[in-house]
């Protein structure tokens, strides 16, 4: 816990990036940062562990801002230069509710010149937060230009009702269901409602988790506008190699 905090403090958090690609043609939407961290005596440290610990630390606030710093001076190139793409950041609810973080990343992307309308904020379909807060601090981020995604949709316990309140620009459907296409008829039908739900407020669908192109297949079948994340396209990757993996799309 204290070597978590060190290298909070000490910027030694890396962050790797996963593209979200349009599932037709593969082309880049936008990109996911994630964070990476590298620990002096364990080695690499899964996501699902440090994470959990940084909010039992009672550091998220302090961890949000870092790498929000981070994405931001590691992306400003690559998001000027290609105005059309999205840079999305993961906030947990507290991170949400906290006007310190919608500061802060104002702070930072008007210090690297960055529109708010190329920054995506994932929140997690699982809080259990009431919703009027919620809503009221998505709206504040709206009203700043920001997209706003729901992350890992369908794992949580509202689902349906909770995405009716809410203004959001886009759908994550969790890994779970993408990999049952094909094989469970009642994951089939569920990700067709929500792709009706989707249509009806205007929001897209990302899938995530695609690592076959069957996978890829059938939810082009399913949704031919359907966004895609997952090892098929990209694991998640250094900005460095990013940046020319979208550099040579756009010459292609």
């Amino acid at each position: 816990a204290i070597r978590l905090k060190d290298a909070t403090k000490n910027d030694q958090i890396d962050l790797h990036y996963q593209p979200i690609v349009h599932a037709s043609s593969g082309k880049t939407s936008g990109f996911e940062a994630l964070a990476r961290w590298n620990d002096t005596i364990e080695g690499a440290v899964s996501p699902g562990i440090f994470i959990k610990l940084i909010d039992e630390l009672g550091l998220s606030i302090e961890f949000s801002k870092s790498i929000i710093s981070k994405a931001l001076v590691e992306c400003a190139p690559l998001l000027k230069k290609q105005p059309e793409v999205y840079l999305s950041l993961n906030l947990s609810t507290s991170d949400l509710l906290s006007e310190e973080i919608l500061k802060h990343l104002n702070r930072s992307c008007a210090k690297h010149h960055i529109p708010s309308t190329q920054i995506a904020i994932e929140i997690l379909e699982t809080s259990t937060t009431d919703l009027a807060n919620l809503q009221q601090r998505i709206n504040d981020y709206r009203l700043e230009g920001y997209l706003i995604f729901i992350d890992d949709f369908g794992t949580g316990y509202s689902s349906l009702s909770y995405l009716s309140h809410l203004k959001i620009d886009k759908i994550k459907i969790d890994r779970t269901f993408t990999q049952a296409i094909g094989m469970d008829t009642s994951a089939e039908f569920i990700l067709s409602q929500i792709k009706n739900i989707a249509i009806s407020i205007g929001a897209r669908v990302i899938y995530e988790g695609i690592e076959t192109e069957s996978q890829r297949q059938a939810i082009l079948k399913l949704n031919t506008s359907a966004l895609a994340q997952g090892w098929l396209f990209s694991k998640a990757v250094p900005i460095s190699l990013l940046e020319q993996n979208i550099e040579t799309e756009s010459h292609s």
